[in-house]
């Protein structure tokens, strides 16, 4: 019998966290779903973790979460698909509200849900959900996505899997951005669904995240994923010149600062200050900006307390 969601867990020597992951895909209170693994050749109990009942694991050679994430998609039976990561957690009616929100929005491809961002036992204040998906547009998704990856990560978005089959799905190429530039992509097929109240997602946040060390510099982003995205040619015949230049701005924008937070957290105090200091000759208008600084600010002090009972 075909399932109605194809689960796809990329993971890479994932034996500290995918434990927990896949047990909240046994607490779904939605059942029509197949869980696939690909083992993306780790070299700890990742495999021995995944192989459980209902659970379809398949290895390949070290590749990258892209090639992995395509692995599971080539081999999805359901019409709908979540790429969830390997060290996050759904809340139990998740699946739930993704596939009922798709189901009765047909005109959408995607539908995306709330997250909220924890630290090994810290949770951050709901509140922040909510303000995410206030932020959130009503439509023209391209058009968004284009200044901010506003759905920051897939275990929030169930996507149609012709959709994202016809989207070509990750690139290998990027190291960093695979997501958004993804998502962009998906955005010139079709309109996105949004459930602005309702969080599916606890979001594990790590400073020895996969994509930890492809940061870039306070002179040199990282910004491989913004060329992509703005050199793909369905994206440039939609939209004027001006529109996908202030666009690229604020990409490049939201990049930097993002960068700049996450060298505050690792207490890099130098690169920090260098950050703030070419932020503000270069970036001027963030500080003019209130609903990003009010995201940035509340984000930051969240975190910083999470790392605070974490060093204790």
């Amino acid at each position: 019998m075909t399932p109605s969601i194809s689960v796809v867990i990329a993971a890479h020597n994932a034996e500290r966290f995918l434990w927990e992951t896949l047990a909240s895909l046994q607490r779904q209170r939605f059942t029509d779903f197949e869980t696939i693994v690909v083992d993306d050749g780790s070299t700890d109990r990742t495999r021995l973790i995944a192989n459980r009942p209902h659970c379809r694991v398949v290895s390949i050679t070290r590749s990258g979460v892209s090639t992995a994430r395509n692995t599971g998609l080539a081999l999805a039976k359901a019409p709908a698909i979540l790429f969830l990561d390997s060290d996050d957690v759904l809340e139990a009616d998740a699946l739930t509200s993704l596939w009922q929100g798709l189901i009765t929005q047909p005109h959408a491809i995607a539908v995306i849900g709330q997250h909220l961002k924890f630290w090994n036992n810290e949770i951050e204040d709901p509140k922040m959900a909510i303000l995410r998906g206030r932020m959130m547009p009503e439509n023209d998704s391209l058009k968004f996505l284009l200044r901010r990856n506003f759905i920051v990560n897939g275990g929030t978005i169930l996507i149609r899997t012709d959709a994202a089959r016809n989207s070509g799905g990750f690139d290998p190429r990027l190291r960093l951005g695979e997501d958004w530039d993804f998502w962009c992509r998906l955005a010139l097929k079709g309109s996105f669904c949004i459930l602005r109240d309702k969080v599916v997602l606890h979001y594990r946040q790590r400073s020895d995240g996969a994509q930890s060390g492809l940061r870039g510099n306070p002179l040199k982003l990282n910004d491989e994923a913004i060329l992509s995205v703005f050199s793909h040619p369905d994206i440039r015949s939609r939209f004027s010149w001006t529109e996908l230049w202030l666009s690229r701005r604020f990409a490049r924008q939201d990049i930097f600062w993002s960068e700049a937070r996450v060298h505050m957290l690792r207490k890099n105090w130098g690169l920090l200050f260098a950050y703030v200091s070419i932020g503000l000759v270069q970036w001027p208008e963030t500080f003019f900006q209130f609903q990003h600084l009010t995201r940035y600010y509340h984000g930051t002090k969240n975190a910083l307390k999470a790392l605070r009972l974490e060093n204790k």
